[in-house]
Parts: C-alpha cells; structure tokens; sequence
C-alpha cells in the first residue's frame, strides 16, 4: 500500500516509480529472506515484465510525434495520466530488476548463482 502511494504522489511531488519500487524491493526480499518466495526470478513472465515496462515508455513517448507534436509532449489536459501510466508501467520492472539484483539471478538463469567460497589458508 505504501509502494502505491509512493507511486500516486510521485507524479506531482517527490516520489515516483524508482522510489516505489524500492519499497517493492523490500517486500520481495523480506518474502525471500522468509522463504515463502523462491530466490529465483528466471521465468519468462517475468523477462515479459522487464520489456513491458519500457515498451510502454516508448509507446507514450512516440505517441506526440506521430500526432505531431514533439517526443515526449503529451496531448493537451493528459499530462497527469501519461505521466502516471510511464510511472505505473516502469515500477514494476524496476522493482524485478532490483530483486534480480539481490537475489543475484538473471532473466536467462534458472536458480540464483553463489558466490565461490574462498578457501582460507
């Protein structure tokens, strides 16, 4: 709940999809750290996830220069929905990407990778 708030303020105060994303992050790796979710991310719903969030981004952005107005200028009285569906449609994948991070895993792995032990002499 408080991701989504985070998420709503941003697009008129501080705040916004990385922030909101954050606090997704943190959810996630407590439910890891808690084994109710598996430490691994690698499906493809989830490589799905990653490029939606910038397909969106981009098809926004385009959107003013295929109606003739520059990139990224939105229509006229719609300012406040492009900017929260970009913010929607990229907290998402960053909140992956930073669980992907933590868990050390990839899109293309399937189990998280360990890091070597050192032997100590």
């Amino acid at each position: 709940m408080t991701g989504g708030y985070v998420l709503w303020v941003g697009t008129k105060a501080p705040g916004g999809a990385f922030q909101a994303a954050a606090i997704l992050t943190a959810v996630a790796v407590l439910l890891i750290l808690g084994g109710v979710l598996p430490p691994t991310t690698a499906q493809r719903r989830w490589r799905v996830l990653l490029v939606a969030g910038l397909i969106g981004f981009l098809l926004i952005a385009f959107e003013g220069l295929l109606a003739g107005r520059r990139f990224l200028e939105y229509r006229p009285g719609w300012e406040g929905v492009a900017i929260l569906l970009i913010e929607i449609g990229l907290t998402f994948p960053i909140a992956l990407m930073l669980t992907m991070l933590f868990s050390c895993t990839s899109p293309h792995s399937d189990a998280a990778t360990t890091p070597r032990e050192e032997s100590v002499p």
